[in-house]
């Protein structure tokens, strides 16, 4: 996984907890 700054991190991680939603669309939501 790309590194991405403290707060980009925590939203990503936010979003990836959301029903529908995994990691690579988290990524392409920010």
């Amino acid at each position: 996984m790309a590194y991405y700054p403290e707060p980009v991190a925590r939203l990503i991680e936010a979003l990836q907890r959301l029903p529908g939603i995994g990691p690579k669309t988290a990524q392409r939501l920010t």
